[in-house]
């Protein structure tokens, strides 16, 4: 035999004062007839020395759950990818070869690059990938970035996140 019991009803079935994020609260089970009855109730009144608690089965202390922080607006990688692509015919001044092979970095983590079979050629120092959505491969410089330069393509990657502000003046 399966028993339902509701869950809890998010404010004291006798003062019917709401239950507040981080609140704690009592359930208890009773039997009502042939079937199991869950009541919750505020500690004062839980507490109540005046409340006859013969007929509960069964209960317990709760606490009402934080509510969820709401997460942050998805990544729009299509996006990310046509700033990578504009980059591309971009002078090649160093804080934006730095950020396109962040943003490649971050593309391959995404699937929306993908990187080619190693070639062995001495001296070349790039990564070579495949576009799926362009049908056409791409190469990108390898770099071995200082603390400095990693600090300021962070943050230029934040910046243009946080804004979506995918403009390169």
């Amino acid at each position: 035999m399966a028993w339902e019991i509701s869950r809890n009803s998010k404010k004291c079935i006798d003062c019917e004062i709401d239950f507040n994020e981080n609140d704690e609260f009592f359930s208890g089970i009773s039997e009502d007839g042939e079937e199991f009855v869950r009541k919750d109730y505020c500690c004062p009144c839980w507490n109540d020395e005046t409340k006859d608690k013969s007929q509960v089965f069964s209960f317990w202390k709760s606490k009402v759950p934080e509510k969820e922080k709401p997460s942050r607006p998805p990544i729009d990688t299509e996006a990310i990818l046509s700033l990578f692509l504009k980059l591309e015919d971009e002078d090649e001044s160093r804080s934006k070869i730095n950020l396109r092979y962040v943003l490649a970095l971050y593309l391959i983590r995404k699937r929306a690059l993908k990187m080619k079979p190693a070639q062995t050629s001495e001296g070349k120092n790039t990564l070579d990938l495949y576009c799926p959505s362009e049908g056409r491969d791409i190469e990108v410089n390898y770099l071995d970035l200082t603390a400095e330069e990693i600090e300021d393509t962070t943050n230029e990657v934040k910046r243009l996140l946080d804004t979506r502000d995918f403009s390169l003046g």
